[in-house]
């Protein structure tokens, strides 16, 4: 985990464009992060799993503020700041229309499910605090989120039948990091929501792996 969080910053110090990156995934992810901390903390984790799960949070509030940049409006009206618009390569902008493309139609197929499952879990909630309900329905909402947030940059591969811009070194330490985690899942006590969310992580680095192989 230390060893993917390490090439994650590194990574990240050097890129200079964002050509072939889906920046999406690391627009919320911040605000993600602090919600899962709550929810482990309020289900009795264990400590090492919320204490990596609070450096990754302060990680992504790095990556963040390195990607949204402000700049005062025009107008000097409130909110007085406003996200810079930068000009984009071509490529870049393709980038960012392919990540669109690909998050609409994940949100299409996932948040429909994820609406019906908080539906049942409120209708069969059972002896826990109003607290908890909703710790759990947003971490739900985030997790299926965050599968949305992952998929774009499949679809971005696919259509550059490329993936040179990846920060491979780090996500190699995750994906072995992820293999542990499987059966850390079970060894360890954590929210069903939380072992879920390793599994799911491991589809997205095994496409990711095919991807690296069938386009060098």
């Amino acid at each position: 985990s230390l060893l993917s969080v390490k090439n994650k910053v590194s990574f990240w110090k050097k890129v200079s464009t964002t050509e072939g990156i889906s920046k999406r995934q690391y627009y919320l992810d911040f605000f993600f992060q602090i919600v899962i901390v709550l929810y482990l903390i309020d289900n009795e984790a264990s400590f090492i799993l919320v204490a990596m799960t609070v450096l990754e949070t302060l990680v992504s509030l790095w990556v963040a503020v390195r990607l949204l940049q402000f700049e005062a409006r025009p107008d000097g009206k409130f909110p007085y700041y406003q996200l810079k618009r930068e000009a984009l390569s071509a490529q870049e902008e393709r980038t960012a229309q392919y990540d669109r493309t690909a998050t609409r139609f994940m949100s299409m197929v996932l948040l429909p499910i994820l609406l019906g499952y908080s539906g049942y879990s409120f209708y069969h909630r059972s002896s826990v605090s109003i607290y908890s309900f909703v710790l759990k329905t947003l971490v739900s909402v985030i997790y299926a989120i965050g599968f949305i947030n992952m998929t774009p940059q499949i679809y971005i591969n696919y259509k550059f039948k490329s993936v040179e811009r990846m920060p491979w070194k780090a996500m190699i330490f995750q994906f072995l990091n992820t293999i542990v985690d499987d059966l850390f899942a079970f060894a360890v006590k954590m929210p069903t929501l939380q072992r879920i969310s390793v599994f799911r992580d491991d589809i997205i680095f095994v496409i990711y792996l095919y991807q690296y192989w069938i386009y060098r």
